[in-house]
């Protein structure tokens, strides 16, 4: 059965990929996500996080694009306050582009190195990219990240941002 599935969804995508094409080799995205969080625990301080991730990516074939990001994240809670950057690389495949190229799916994996004492992040997970424009798209993804260090943790979460696609090909 998982045979056939697997089958099923390679039957169905690769010919979608090739007809209906995707940004051109040589094409550039600018963008990123952010995100706000405040937590209310009970009989503990309020724990406030606000991030911001911009990040440019180089499509290396009309499909797959490669990049850099930079992390920005404030965490307040009670008197603690903490600012940390974060800097890394990443890889994007484009899986399908659908009615009249306003819908696009994608995959999406990250590696960043923290600056508070040699911390690290992988994150990865799946997205789409909503066009308002014929370049510029909202994009939701949903990640799964690991950051290890000297506290190890795991997170699943949904992320939000823009994108502004540049020399895409139509």
């Amino acid at each position: 059965m998982k045979t056939t599935t697997i089958f099923l969804m390679i039957a169905v995508f690769l010919p979608l990929n090739a007809v209906l094409g995707q940004p051109g080799k040589g094409g550039l995205i600018l963008g990123g996500t952010a995100n706000f969080t405040n937590q209310f625990i009970e009989e503990h301080d309020d724990i406030i996080n606000f991030s911001v991730y911009p990040q440019i990516g180089y499509f290396v074939s009309p499909t797959f694009a490669l990049g850099g990001t930079f992390g920005l994240n404030h965490f307040k809670s009670g008197g603690f306050n903490d600012t940390d950057f974060s800097l890394g690389p990443f890889a994007r495949y484009y899986i399908g582009r659908f009615p009249k190229n306003k819908v696009w799916f994608f995959v999406h994996a990250k590696t960043e190195y923290l600056s508070n004492e040699g911390d690290y992040r992988l994150s990865g997970g799946n997205g789409i990219s909503v066009f308002l424009s014929p370049s510029t798209a909202f994009e939701a993804l949903g990640v799964l990240q690991y950051t290890g260090g000297e506290i190890d943790k795991s997170q699943l979460g949904l992320q939000f941002g823009f994108q502004v696609y540049l020399n895409k090909k139509e």
